[in-house]
C-alpha cells in the first residue's frame, strides 16, 4: 500500500466520520443516535484496520531495508577481501616457486627460506612489528628451529615465548588463539612429531583480513621444515 493510497483513505474515512451525521437517519428498526453510533463504530474499526496494515507494511520495509543494507556490507566486504587476496596472491608465488628456484643446499640458503617466509608474514599480510616462526618438538617441548623477523627498534623489545604455551595452543579455536597478547597461528599438521607455530605481535593490523593467508603460510613453512630438514 502506497503511502498516497494509505493518506487519501484516512483522508475519505475522515470526511465519513464528519459528515455520517448528515446522511444517517435510522438503519430499519435502530433510533438515529444508535445507527450513527454503529457507524461511528464500524469506520472506527475500519481506521484501525487501515492503520494496522499500514503499521506492518513500514515494518515490513524496514526489515526488508535492514536485510538489504546488511547484504551491501557483506557484499562490499566479500569483494574488499578478493581484492586483498587478489594483491597478495604473488607473495605465494615468491614464497613457494620463487623461493625453491633460488634454493642454495647450504645451511644458510636453508636460513633465507624461512626468512624470507616470515618477512612476508610480518610485513606484507599481518602488517606486524615483529614475528617468531618456531618449530617445537611436540613430545620433549624442545625448540628445533627458530627465525625472528623484527625491525631495528624492536629488535631488543621482543618478549619471551614459551613453548609450553605454543603446544597449549593448539587446543584453541582459530579466533582464540593467543598468549599474553600474542597472536599465535599453528600448523594445520597435528600429527607432525615437529610443529611449526607463527607468532606475531600484539599491533597487528592485517590479522582480521589476512588468517587465512597466514594459515596458509604457516603450512607451507610446515612442508618446507619437512623438505629440507627431515
Amino acid at each position: 500500500m502506497s503511502k498516497k493510497l494509505t493518506n487519501t483513505l484516512y483522508a475519505l474515512l475522515f470526511a465519513a466520520l464528519v459528515l455520517h451525521p448528515h446522511f444517517v437517519d435510522h438503519i430499519g428498526p435502530i433510533a438515529r443516535p444508535y445507527a450513527q453510533s454503529l457507524v461511528i463504530f464500524l469506520l472506527s474499526g475500519i481506521t484501525y484496520a487501515v492503520y494496522r496494515l499500514h503499521r506492518w507494511e513500514i515494518r515490513r520495509n524496514q526489515v526488508l531495508q535492514d536485510s538489504l543494507r546488511v547484504s551491501e556490507e557483506k557484499m562490499a566486504d566479500s569483494f574488499a577481501y578478493i581484492g586483498s587476496v587478489n594483491r597478495r596472491l604473488p607473495l605465494f608465488k615468491q614464497v613457494s616457486t620463487d623461493l625453491l628456484a633460488t634454493y642454495e643446499s647450504t645451511k644458510r640458503g636453508k636460513k633465507t627460506i624461512f626468512d624470507n617466509l616470515l618477512a612476508v608474514a610480518v610485513n606484507s599480510i599481518a602488517q606486524a612489528r615483529w614475528g617468531l616462526l618456531r618449530f617445537v618438538e611436540v613430545n620433549t617441548g624442545r625448540t628445533v628451529k627458530e627465525f625472528w623477523h623484527a625491525g631495528k627498534e624492536d629488535v631488543f623489545s621482543l618478549p619471551p615465548v614459551s613453548n609450553r604455551e605454543l603446544l597449549a595452543s593448539r587446543g584453541q579455536t582459530a579466533n582464540n588463539k593467543g598468549m599474553n597478547g600474542l597472536c599465535v597461528i599453528t600448523t594445520s599438521d597435528k600429527e607432525a612429531c615437529v610443529q611449526g607455530f607463527l607468532v606475531l605481535s600484539a599491533r597487528s593490523d592485517g590479522l582480521k583480513d589476512g588468517h587465512s593467508l597466514l594459515q596458509a603460510l604457516v603450512d607451507q613453512s610446515q612442508l618446507f621444515y619437512k623438505y629440507l630438514f627431515v
